[in-house]
C-alpha cells in the first residue's frame, strides 16, 4: 500500500509538473500573439504616422529582447530555485523579440503575419514535446517545418521581391528533414539514439526505429522536392496533413 501511494505521489508531481510547463508555454505563446497582432495593425497595416510609430518601436525590440534573454539565463541559473523555470520562458520571449524588429525591418514588412501562424505551430510542437513520445514529435516537427514552408513557396514564390525569402525557407526545410532523417537512421545503431559530437539525441522512444516513421520522414522530403519543382504544393500539404492527422491518431490511441 505505502509503495502505490509512493508511485500515485510521484506520478502525480510528473503531471503537475507538465502541466507547469505547457502553463508557461500557452502564457508565453498568447503574449507573443499579441505582440505580432499589434505590430500587424500598426506596421503592416497601419497609416503612414502609425507605420513610423510602429517601426521606431521595431528598432529598440532588438535591445528589449536581448536584455530578456540575459535575464532569464541569470534567473535560470540564479540561486532562487522557486522561479528559475521561469527563466526558460523569459529568455525565450526575449530571444522572440530580438529577431522580430530585424525580420520585420530589414527582411519583410509582412513577417509579423507569417511569425503569427508559426508561433500557434511553435505552441502546439511544444505540447506533442510534452505530452507524447519522441517518435511523434520528430514526426511532427519535421512535419510543421515542411509545411510552413511549402505554404510559403505556395503562396509568395511566384512574387518576384518574395521568392527569394520564399526559397530560402524551402531550402532551411530540405536541410531540417535531411538531418532528421539522418538522425533517426543513426539512431538505429543505439536503441533510438544518436550521438552527434558526443552529445545523444533521442530519436525514438522504444528504442527501435520503424519502417512507418522513416517511411513518415522521406514523405516529408519528397513533398518538399516536389512542391519545389512543380506546381503540386497545396497536394503536398494535403498529403502532409493527412499523414500528420493519421499519426496523432495512433500516438493518442497508443499513449491511452
Amino acid at each position: 500500500m505505502a509503495k502505490t501511494k509512493k508511485n500515485l505521489k510521484k506520478i502525480q508531481a510528473k503531471s503537475k509538473q507538465k502541466m507547469d510547463k505547457l502553463t508557461g508555454l500557452f502564457g508565453i505563446g498568447c503574449v507573443a500573439e499579441l505582440v505580432l497582432f499589434v505590430v500587424h495593425q500598426f506596421y503592416t497595416r497601419g497609416t503612414g504616422a502609425q507605420m513610423m510609430g510602429a517601426a521606431r518601436v521595431l528598432g529598440i525590440m532588438p535591445v528589449v529582447g536581448i536584455v530578456l534573454l540575459v535575464t532569464g539565463v541569470v534567473i535560470h541559473r540564479g540561486e532562487m530555485t522557486g522561479i528559475r523555470p521561469a527563466g526558460v520562458y523569459v529568455s525565450g520571449f526575449g530571444a522572440f523579440l530580438a529577431l522580430l524588429g530585424p525580420l520585420c525591418l530589414k527582411v519583410n514588412s509582412g513577417a509579423a503575419g507569417l511569425l503569427a501562424a508559426v508561433v500557434p505551430a511553435v505552441m502546439l510542437l511544444a505540447v506533442v514535446f510534452v505530452l507524447y513520445s519522441r517518435d511523434f514529435f520528430w514526426l511532427a516537427l519535421n512535419a510543421a517545418v515542411a509545411m510552413d514552408a511549402i505554404w510559403y513557396w505556395n503562396r509568395f514564390g511566384a512574387i518576384d521581391y518574395l521568392r527569394l525569402s520564399a526559397l530560402v525557407l524551402m531550402a532551411l526545410a530540405l536541410i531540417v528533414a535531411i538531418a532528421v532523417l539522418a538522425l533517426t537512421v543513426l539512431s538505429k545503431k543505439n536503441k533510438g539514439v544518436a550521438t552527434v559530437r558526443g552529445r545523444e539525441i533521442r530519436m525514438m522512444e522504444s528504442g527501435e526505429v520503424k519502417v512507418a516513421m522513416l517511411a513518415g520522414h522521406v514523405l516529408v522530403l519528397a513533398a518538399i522536392a516536389v512542391a519545389l519543382v512543380s506546381g503540386f504544393s497545396v497536394y503536398c500539404l494535403m498529403a502532409l496533413g493527412v499523414m500528420l492527422f493519421v499519426s496523432a491518431a495512433y500516438f493518442t490511441v497508443t499513449a491511452l
